[in-house]
């Protein structure tokens, strides 16, 4: 792979009317740059692509804005066709339409439901359909409810969803940490939503067994960082708890020991960590 990434830079510099554009995962990323024996000229003209909350929750309206038309053409014509769709903030308003508008005390702090789903995501448009998709399947399930969907069927279908999201994020990160998901299955059921460094340490010494003793504390931080399992605590707002992880910005994150860190949502609830004596994670 390092001579493909070389020989295709060298390619577009020669020729200026053609280059070689090629795609990397997010996961592959790093080690494709440590595959290259010169990252300032095989990635000098690099394009991160990522996507916003309000990105999303736009594809997902349309996406089911075209199904209303379909299946609910009375309630399409009467409500959904006086929205404007079109921006991202009506797609907000799109949702709060379709969704209770006072949530259950479980779906945490009042917040509404939109972003209750968007934080138990990776900011892909995967997650938020499949989560989408299954609420809107046990709305039909339980009485051909299209719209309108209580904040049960919200967190039953978090609920639902969350583990099989988190088996898709250990399958992509596979080559790289073969050992993500046993290791996070032996320790994230004793983790606390928040937890420091050290309570990390502690944490992962007690439960690991002599398989993973190649993984030091240092290898251990920098899988769950990478996978975006967990990430590090930035502020506290009125409703949630501000973190940063790392698919959301462009550079590895550093931890120190005086740093505060989170399980991210998707893993809290696929193991059940108990998370309502804290702010969610945002």
């Amino acid at each position: 792979f390092g001579g493909f990434v070389k020989a295709a830079g060298a390619f577009s510099r020669k020729y200026i009317r053609c280059g070689i554009r090629y795609t990397l995962p997010l996961e592959s990323y790093d080690a494709a740059m440590q595959m290259s024996s010169n990252q300032l000229k095989d990635f000098n003209n690099i394009i991160r692509l990522e996507w916003t909350s309000q990105e999303l929750v736009k594809i997902a309206t349309k996406r089911y804005t075209a199904y209303l038309k379909e299946n609910e053409p009375e309630y399409f014509d009467q409500v959904i066709s006086l929205l404007d769709t079109n921006n991202k903030k009506s797609s907000f308003s799109f949702w709060n339409q379709l969704f209770p508008t006072n949530n259950n005390s479980s779906v945490s702090l009042g917040e509404e439901p939109m972003s209750y789903i968007i934080r138990h995501t990776q900011l892909t448009p995967r997650h938020l359909l499949l989560y989408l998709n299954e609420i809107v399947s046990q709305g039909i399930k339980s009485g051909g409810i299209r719209y309108g969907f209580s904040a049960f069927q919200i967190i039953d279908g978090i609920n639902n969803i969350s583990p099989i999201i988190a088996g898709e994020i250990y399958s992509s990160y596979l080559t790289i940490y073969p050992d993500l998901r046993a290791i996070c299955e032996r320790i994230i059921p004793h983790m606390n939503i928040l937890f420091s460094y050290n309570e990390l340490h502690e944490i992962y010494k007690v439960n690991r067994v002599k398989t993973y003793e190649i993984y030091g504390l240092h290898e251990l931080i920098r899988m769950l960082t990478h996978s975006g399992v967990i990430g590090v605590v930035v502020n506290e707002s009125q409703k949630y708890i501000n973190a940063k992880f790392e698919y959301t910005i462009s550079s590895k994150i550093v931890i120190s020991n005086s740093d505060q860190l989170c399980l991210h949502p998707i893993f809290a609830n696929a193991y059940r960590v108990v998370t309502h004596k804290t702010k969610p994670i945002y």
